[in-house]
C-alpha cells in the first residue's frame, strides 16, 4: 500500500478548472517531484494533500485512510518563509516537534537540528532578524523536527543564491534518505527535481494534469562524478518533457 494515494483528484475555483483528474502514488521513503508552469495548480494540489483544501472530485488517502482535514502525518512547507514571527528560532523548531508547547523540546535536541541547517548561532533570534536564506534554513529545521512521514515542500529554495540553494538541497536529500520520510517537492528547476527525487511528475498547465512520469536512475556506490552525470541526464529528460507539456506561462494565473 502506498503512503499517499490520489485517485482522479479534480478541483475548480469559481467554475475555473484548476486540477483535472490527477492520480498519484507515493511510497514510503520515496521522493517525488511535481513540475509544471507557474500558476498551474501545484500549490493547490499541495493544500489538498495536506488536508487544507477538499477536492471537488476524486479520492485522497494517507496510509489507506481518507484525508479529511489537517493530517498529523503530513508537514507542508509553504513558498513563503514558514515560521511563527512571535517565536524565536528555537521555539519555532520546538513547536514543529511537539505540536504545541514551544518549551518542551530539550535544548540539546534543538541544537543538533539547528546545527544541521547552519543556524547554530541563531537559536534566540526571531524570524524577522534572519535573512531570506536563513529563514529558508529555519523552514528546513522545522521539517527535520517534525515527526511527519510525508514532507511537502512547495518551491522551498526559490530566490536563493546558488550556493545556499545547493546547501539546502543537500540537507533535504539527507533528511529524506536518513529519516525514512517521503517527500513531495514542487519546483521549477529540472536539476533540483532530478537531484532530490526518485520520480518526476511532469504536468500540463491549467488545469493541472499529469503528462509524463520520469524515473531518476541511481547507481549504488556511484562516484560523485557518476552521480552528477546521471542527475544531469535526468534533468535534460525532464526539461524536454516540460517543453512538450501543454500550457504556457502566459496563460497561467496563481491560485
Amino acid at each position: 500500500m502506498p503512503l499517499l494515494s490520489l485517485k482522479s483528484v479534480s478541483f475548480a475555483y469559481d467554475d475555473t478548472p484548476i486540477i483535472s483528474a490527477v492520480s498519484l502514488d507515493i511510497a514510503a521513503s520515496e521522493a517525488v517531484a511535481v513540475m509544471g508552469p507557474s500558476g498551474s495548480g501545484k500549490s493547490t494540489l499541495c493544500r489538498i494533500i495536506a488536508g487544507l483544501q477538499a477536492p471537488d472530485e476524486g479520492n485522497c488517502e494517507l496510509d489507506g485512510s481518507p484525508i479529511n482535514g489537517v493530517q498529523r502525518g503530513v508537514f507542508l512547507g509553504f513558498q513563503d518563509y514558514d515560521a511563527f514571527p512571535w517565536y524565536t528560532v528555537r521555539e519555532n523548531v520546538s513547536l514543529a516537534m511537539t505540536g504545541g508547547d514551544p518549551t518542551k523540546l530539550a535544548d540539546s535536541s534543538i541544537g543538533d537540528i539547528l546545527a544541521a541547517v547552519g543556524l547554530g548561532d541563531s537559536a534566540d533570534k526571531f524570524p524577522r532578524e534572519l535573512s531570506g536564506g536563513m529563514r529558508k534554513r529555519l523552514a528546513l529545521a522545522r521539517c527535520l523536527a517534525t515527526k511527519a512521514r510525508l514532507i511537502i515542500l512547495d518551491e522551498p529554495f526559490a530566490s536563493l543564491d546558488s550556493r545556499s540553494r545547493r546547501d539546502l538541497q543537500m540537507i533535504t536529500r539527507k533528511m529524506v534518505e536518513d529519516g525514512g520520510r517521503s517527500l513531495l517537492l514542487c519546483t521549477h528547476d529540472p536539476y533540483e527535481a532530478a537531484f532530490l527525487s526518485d520520480r518526476v511528475i511532469v504536468c500540463s498547465g491549467r488545469p493541472l494534469s499529469v503528462q509524463e512520469c520520469i524515473e531518476v536512475k541511481r547507481t549504488q556506490g556511484a562516484s560523485v562524478t557518476e552521480s552528477q552525470l546521471l542527475t544531469e541526464r535526468a534533468a535534460h529528460d525532464i526539461n524536454q518533457a516540460l517543453i512538450g507539456a501543454p500550457g504556457t506561462a502566459e496563460n497561467q494565473v496563481s491560485y
